[in-house]
């Protein structure tokens, strides 16, 4: 697997899908799967900088060049909704009827539900034990996942991202610690192109200086972080003074 290869955005991905031979119902889940995700990620910058949506696409990117069915790739676009995406409940890490009904509407209810599931294949130094154990019975789907897991790793460290977080320690100290079982796993996964991408990657970043802190998102961006758009910023402003001045100072039109 070509590291440049590797899509970047929705059209590279969708072309990528294109060469490929997909199906139009193919192509179709995968396009309302990136919709979804501006939607749910509007606003929201991965640690390293890039608009958060970028990097459910790298995902989604790597997915494909593993030839992974069109809603492992869709999934892969949405994968972390539940803990970081944006329903307007004002609410984070939580699986909600009402957010499963908003991506169940987008996509389907055979996506939503592997949502749901993906939330106990991630992959931490606390869990790669029970996944190791768990492996050999595990069927297709789980299969499936587990390789989505290892993809999300790739990506953070594609163009050295983790390298610009403010604090990408949570990413880092994992694979300083299990690097070696991960790519163990896509092996597992007969994903020899995976389990190589993984390898090259991480070299490649433990090899690197740091950036200059000038280019870095500074230390209090660990995960992602939200910049509201300077015209919401006015409509706010605006709505604010309006309640201001017709609650508080008691004026009345």
């Amino acid at each position: 697997m070509h590291i440049q290869a590797i899509a970047r955005n929705n059209l590279q991905l969708y072309n990528e899908l294109r060469r490929q031979g997909r199906s139009g119902e193919e192509l179709a889940l995968v396009k309302a799967a990136y919709e979804l995700a501006t939607r749910l990620y509007s606003g929201y910058y991965q640690s390293d900088g890039r608009p958060f949506v970028l990097h459910t696409v790298g995902v989604a990117g790597i997915l494909a060049l593993l030839r992974m069915p069109a809603e492992i790739i869709a999934l892969g676009l949405v994968h972390n909704v539940y803990s970081n995406g944006n329903f307007g409940d004002g609410r984070s890490h939580v699986y909600s009827t009402y957010r499963n009904a908003v991506i169940v509407d987008a996509v389907g209810p055979d996506v939503a539900d592997l949502v749901k599931r993906f939330r106990d294949r991630r992959i931490t130094s606390k869990s790669i034990a029970r996944m190791e154990a768990e492996f050999d019975g595990l069927g297709q789907t789980d299969r499936y996942l587990l390789a989505l897991e290892l993809a999300d790793y790739c990506e953070k460290y594609l163009d050295q991202s983790v390298l610009y977080f403010g604090d990408a320690s949570w990413v880092t100290d994992e694979v300083s610690t299990i690097g070696d079982r991960l790519i163990g796993l896509a092996n597992r996964l007969e994903l020899p192109d995976l389990a190589a991408l993984m390898s090259e990657l991480f070299e490649a970043v433990a090899r690197q200086e740091p950036p200059p802190p000038a280019l870095m998102t500074g230390p209090k961006h660990k995960y992602l972080y939200f910049i509201m758009p300077m015209s919401a910023r006015t409509r706010t402003r605006t709505l604010m003074s309006g309640w201001y001045r017709r609650y508080i100072r008691g004026e009345r039109r």
